[in-house]
């Protein structure tokens, strides 16, 4: 049982880490910070599949197995969204500094 809180104090990082770098990229200032964040959300990520495969280890009926594969997937999919939209919000910054560049003062 205390692999399985460890495991979900460890989810709760991860999810604080999603909210702050959310809340972040509402300022295409915070450039910097997000990427701080996302490298700090990387380590917790690595935290987290470190306790999940010991509290994965323990298990042995196979509804729990199965529960905590997709938890384990939920997680890594809840990661790659942010990814995805953190790539998208850096690009959409990069472009528009682009076209600001080429407008006539």
């Amino acid at each position: 049982m205390e692999a399985k809180q460890a495991c979900s104090r460890a989810k709760g990082v991860i999810t604080k880490k999603i909210n702050d770098i959310n809340a972040l990229m509402s300022n295409e200032r915070n450039v910097t910070d997000v990427n701080k964040k996302v490298s700090e959300l990387r380590e917790a990520f690595k935290r987290f599949q470190t306790i999940h495969e010991t509290f994965y280890g323990c298990l042995q009926n196979k509804k729990s197995i199965m529960e905590s594969q997709l938890y384990f997937e939920l997680v890594s999919d809840q990661i790659g969204q942010l990814r995805e939209n953190v790539y998208l919000w850096q690009n959409g910054i990069e472009s528009a500094k682009q076209i600001n560049s080429f407008q006539i003062p």
